[in-house]
């Protein structure tokens, strides 16, 4: 479970510190969220909020290392995963790897890790993130809400996104 922390800025903001693993974000009653120390990028989605940072500490490997959080969805996003592509000066793919979130779902202002360790061929220019999930949709609303009571029925869709050049200095930056 999360650890969690009250606490107060000077100008009396109220802040929550939510830890899961090693990486902590910042939840401001505002509902925006703000990256702890050391989580540069970010990017949102409709349902999925990112946070990452990237690491070439070890030989060889590029690893991209952050957190996920479903920021105002009631509908839970389910099976996150990640692939991480080393592209050359041509956009061609010289190098991939996968990863899943460990959390199968999350519901409301959860947060789940996510950790990809690609193993370099030298050739990289950039490195490209996809994500992708399954968010769960209500077909057929405007009948729910406007007509007599119908039976429900539920589509399960994969939303996917690229983040070109993930690991760049100048984008894709938390502010």
């Amino acid at each position: 479970m999360a650890d969690a922390a009250w606490n107060r800025n000077a100008a009396a903001v109220r802040t929550r510190r939510v830890r899961d693993g090693r990486d902590a974000i910042l939840l401001h009653d505002r509902g925006r969220a703000v990256p702890a120390p050391g989580l540069p990028h970010r990017v949102a989605s409709s349902h999925v909020e990112l946070y990452w940072k990237c690491d070439q500490g070890e030989p060889g490997i590029m690893r991209v290392q952050g957190m996920a959080r479903n920021p105002w969805s009631p509908q839970e996003v389910r099976s996150l995963e990640f692939d991480l592509f080393g592209v050359d000066r041509d956009d061609r793919v010289v190098s991939g790897a996968h990863a899943a979130a460990p959390n199968y779902q999350l519901g409301t202002n959860q947060t789940t890790r996510f950790d990809v360790a690609l193993r370099l061929t030298g050739r990289e220019a950039r490195y490209d993130l996809v994500y992708r999930y399954r968010f769960q949709e209500l077909e057929e609303m405007a009948a729910l809400l406007a007509g007599p009571p119908t039976r429900l029925q539920l589509a399960q869709s994969t939303v996917q996104f690229m983040i070109r050049g993930a690991c760049s200095d100048s984008q894709h930056l938390a502010r």
